[in-house]
């Protein structure tokens, strides 16, 4: 008899490739996902300095936008960890990422950062079997 391979494409390695490959890509896209509402931040405080807009509502801006950020590095830090709790925070900001994106479609950012949010909740979904 011969010996069988230790290294067998068994469907349940396939899969654990497959989610991995899954995570870290939804890890990316949160990642660039974050830079890019941080990069619109401080677009949007120079565009706002530079008519002349200060005050509070420049610092409301800014801190809105940050946090939006925020989360959406911690979504990308914590998807990793494969505990249900991660699964739906991830949800959760993504989601309300995509309910953000959808208040200004006119803006070309808006229209980028929908479709990264679509693309990060059409990933999320199919790992949902992972964090069950």
């Amino acid at each position: 008899m011969g010996k069988r391979s230790s290294k067998v494409n068994s469907p349940k390695n396939k899969a654990r490739k497959n989610n991995s490959l899954k995570k870290s890509t939804v890890q990316a896209l949160f990642y660039l996902s974050a830079i890019l509402w941080l990069l619109y931040a401080v677009y949007i405080v120079l565009d706002m300095s530079a008519v002349k807009n200060t005050g509070m509502s420049v610092i409301a801006v800014a801190f809105f936008l940050v946090v939006n950020a925020g989360a959406m590095l911690a979504s990308g830090i914590f998807i990793m960890k494969v505990q249900k709790w991660t699964y739906y925070f991830a949800l959760g900001v993504a989601f309300l990422n995509v309910l953000l994106a959808l208040t200004s479609l006119v803006d070309y950012f808006f229209v980028i950062a929908l479709i990264l949010d679509l693309l990060i909740l059409l990933v999320l979904f199919g790992l949902r079997k992972s964090y069950q």
